[in-house]
């Protein structure tokens, strides 16, 4: 038998060949869509290695963390204001810091609060008693109980001590990361200044000083975390008490309020009459003995201190003389300094001061005259 080729197999087509118009029209349709899809690719690869560009605003520093770890370009990683380039995501990651913005936190020890409360703020009389898993309070050193809303204000001011150790990866969260760190520290501060406080020097004109122990309390504690090697990075400018919701920055317990309120005015109507006290002495001292009149008192005082030394010198058994010789110089020391001052004084002591050298002059004069006149009559 002869091989003869079937004709019913099909060619394959050389490169030379040519296609049928169809075919043609395929071709040319998918060399076109690839060459549109190159063309995209390209734009795309262009587009991502353009992202890594950013800008750090003024006010801030940036950063670059590249797979966990900051970028370190010979100045500890930071970058100034201006444009930068990093990898895009997911290879780095930017990090901006704002070291010149102050940042704020509130901080409450306050009882549990109504819709309506917080609208019309707390009700005056409240029956229920205090629930330690619904209300906040702080207890004084005098075993007092007081509730307080403090407003922290803070900022950055190490950014790679910062970002070491607080890793705020979202600037831009209403909850940033140091937030719970600064609320359990000062919240910690806030107790313990408390403890050993009696609540007189809490509340009321106490108040800001208060505060500021809480403030400086808190700052002790950011460095006890440094010195331990755990620098936060972060600065507390202070701690304020502002009043939010028609509720004051420190007040009492809802239950006790009037009764609260009343030994508060008890205690202000005291301090007002010791205060109106001791302004009358000093109007009084000054129209006596004029200006110095400190001074003047300190010096009878510190003269009467040396009576009595000499008084307890006389009672003496052993050493007596000797006791009563240095009790009496120094009493005799005291005194003149005492007379000198009292002969300088201005006010009512110089006048009284003047009556007493015009009688002594007279009973000196009449003593003399009365002396004569007997030694007439004795002639």
């Amino acid at each position: 038998m002869t091989d003869q080729p079937a004709s019913n197999v099909a060619l394959p087509v050389l490169p030379g060949d040519s296609f049928d118009p169809a075919n043609q029209s395929l071709a040319d349709a998918l060399r076109k869509s690839f060459a549109v899809l190159k063309g995209l690719m390209l734009i795309l690869v262009v587009a991502y290695a353009l992202s890594g560009w950013f800008r750090v605003q003024p006010g801030e520093v940036g950063f670059v963390v590249r797979l966990g770890r900051v970028v370190n370009d010979g100045q500890s990683g930071i970058l100034k204001p201006g444009w930068h380039w990093a990898f895009p995501y997911p290879i780095d990651q930017v990090m901006t810091v704002a070291t010149q913005k102050e940042r704020s936190l509130p901080i409450q020890f306050l009882f549990q609060m109504t819709d309506e409360d917080k609208v019309r703020g707390p009700r005056r009389i409240v029956y229920s008693a205090l629930g330690p898993m619904n209300d906040d309070y702080l207890l004084t050193g005098d075993l007092s109980i007081f509730h307080a809303q403090m407003l922290v204000r803070y900022r950055i001011t190490d950014p790679v001590a910062y970002i070491a150790n607080i890793v705020d990866m979202t600037p831009g969260d209403e909850n940033p990361a140091e937030h719970e760190m600064l609320r359990n520290l000062v919240r910690d501060s806030a107790i313990s200044v408390a403890a050993r406080t009696p609540l007189g020097q809490i509340y009321g004109a106490s108040q800001s000083a208060f505060l500021e122990n809480v403030g400086e309390e808190s700052r002790g504690n950011l460095k006890k975390l440094e010195v331990a090697g755990q620098a936060t990075g972060i600065e507390i400018v202070g701690v304020i008490a502002p009043q939010v919701a028609g509720v004051e920055a420190i007040l009492p317990p809802r239950q006790t309020r009037e009764a609260f309120d009343e030994v508060v005015s008890s205690e202000q109507k005291r301090s007002t009459a010791i205060s109106t006290a001791q302004g009358r002495a000093s109007e009084l001292l000054r129209q006596t003995a004029g200006g110095g009149y400190e001074e003047i008192a300190t010096a009878i005082e510190a003269e009467f201190d040396s009576l009595l030394a000499y008084l307890r010198a006389e009672r003496a058994t052993e050493d007596r003389e000797s006791k009563i010789a240095t009790a009496l110089a120094e009493l005799q020391k005291r005194g003149e300094e005492s007379e000198r001052l009292l002969l300088n004084a201005s006010g009512d002591v110089q006048q009284v001061v003047n009556e007493a050298r015009s009688e002594r002059d007279r009973i000196i004069n009449e003593s003399i005259a009365d002396a004569k006149q007997v030694e007439q009559l004795a002639d």
